[in-house]
C-alpha cells in the first residue's frame, strides 16, 4: 500500500524526491473593511495559505504589502515578494500564544503606523495592504486580525463579529476570542 505525505501544500507519495512536490496551495484573503476608520487607506486582508475561502492572492497584490504569517507555510515566492514579510508562527491550541505580547506589540505597531498617516504625521507611507495568514484563515489570523482592528480603535465585540462574518467559522478557538475581548486600543488614547 502506498502512503501519501499531505503537509503544507503538497500531497505526493513519501518516497518522491522533493523535487518532484507538485503544490497545490492558493493562499485566498477576505478584506476586512475598516468602516469604523474610513480615514486609512491600507487595506486589512484575512486569509489562509490552504483556505477555500476567499480572493485568490496573486504576486502582484503582495508586492507592496505587509504580510504576516501565523503559520509559516506561506511559499516562498510570496514571502519575497511582499514588500515586508514578517513570520510571526504559533500554534492554533485552545491556549495563549507564546510570545502573546510580541503579537499584541506587532499589531499595535502597525495600528500606529497606518494611523499616523491617515494624521499626516508618517515619515514613510504605509502599505498599500497587510495581509494576515494562517493555514485555513480561521484562528491564528482571525485572532491577529481581531487584535489589530482593535489596535486601530476596533469595539472588540465588534471586531469578532465582522471577522465571523466575512470568514464564516473563523474564531472558534474560545481562548483567542477572550484576549481579543479583553484587548484594549492604544490608538484612541493618543486622539
Amino acid at each position: 500500500m502506498q502512503r501519501f505525505d499531505v503537509g503544507c501544500r503538497r500531497v505526493r507519495p513519501v518516497n518522491w524526491p522533493a523535487n518532484k512536490i507538485e503544490s497545490v496551495a492558493e493562499p485566498r484573503a477576505t478584506r476586512i473593511d475598516l468602516l469604523h476608520r474610513p480615514d486609512i487607506k491600507t487595506q486589512i486582508w484575512m486569509g489562509g495559505t490552504d483556505s477555500l475561502l476567499g480572493h485568490r492572492l496573486t504576486l502582484d497584490q503582495v508586492e507592496g504589502a505587509v504580510v504576516v504569517d501565523c503559520c509559516g507555510d506561506l511559499p516562498v515566492d510570496f514571502q519575497e515578494g511582499a514588500r515586508l514579510y514578517l513570520p510571526r508562527v504559533f500554534m492554533d491550541a485552545e491556549a495563549v500564544p507564546y510570545a502573546y505580547s510580541r503579537l499584541v506589540a506587532l499589531a499595535h505597531g502597525l495600528a500606529t503606523e497606518i494611523s499616523a498617516h491617515a494624521s499626516d504625521e508618517a515619515v514613510i507611507p504605509p502599505p498599500d495592504r497587510i495581509f494576515v495568514l494562517c493555514h485555513y484563515g480561521m484562528n491564528r489570523s482571525g485572532l491577529f486580525t481581531g487584535l489589530l482592528l482593535c489596535a486601530l480603535g476596533e469595539d472588540p465585540v465588534a471586531a469578532i463579529d465582522l471577522i465571523r462574518r466575512l470568514r464564516p467559522g473563523a474564531l472558534s478557538n474560545r481562548t483567542y476570542v477572550s484576549l481579543i475581548e479583553r484587548e484594549t486600543c492604544p490608538v484612541n488614547e493618543h486622539r
